[in-house]
């Protein structure tokens, strides 16, 4: 997977390293080729043995690739190299709704900015026939300013896809 020790896929240069098994990883990273900042998400196909995950991952991929939202993670890229799934999104400094509420004290003002704003990001999905499905503070992002951006579209599902839970799965 690395081609040195802080270069993977020969064009993201390795910053931070956020979640790491044997199976993925998450990565603040250097993108050479875009000049910029970076998420990676990545999954290896060979050792993770489910290929519903894999499907998720690229679902993932395909459905916000589609959605060019203020208040919603882009996705920049993605791909395969060797055994490797990559996805990069646009790096968004931030923290979880969860950690951010716990370490500020906010203004019913301020709630409401970030619900307003939850609520656009979801609006714009749906009209575009995407429906997230897992809606949790930890798929929330806020920053400093306030400027909150909807993440984890992998349990999402188009109105394109075909149904992919079995009819009797628990999920979200």
């Amino acid at each position: 997977m690395m081609n040195s020790p802080d270069i993977l896929f020969e064009k993201f240069e390795i910053v931070e390293v956020l979640k790491k098994n044997e199976h993925a990883g998450v990565y603040i990273a250097h993108h050479k080729y875009l000049g910029k900042k970076i998420v990676l998400k990545v999954l290896n196909t060979q050792t993770i043995g489910d290929d519903s995950i894999t499907e998720r991952f690229k679902r993932e991929a395909k459905t916000l690739a589609q959605l060019e939202h203020k208040n919603i993670i882009r996705v920049l890229d993605f791909g395969t190299f060797e055994e490797y799934f990559y996805i990069s999104f646009e790096y968004f400094k931030s923290e979880n709704l969860r950690t951010f509420i716990a370490k500020n004290n906010l203004t019913d003002d301020q709630k409401e900015k970030l619900v307003i704003q939850l609520l656009h990001g979801l609006s714009f999905a749906h009209k575009n026939k995407i429906i997230h499905r897992d809606i949790k503070p930890e798929n929330i992002l806020v920053n400093e300013t306030l400027k909150l951006k909807l993440s984890d579209f992998g349990l999402a599902l188009s109105a394109s896809d075909a149904y992919v839970t079995k009819q009797h799965s628990l999920i979200g």
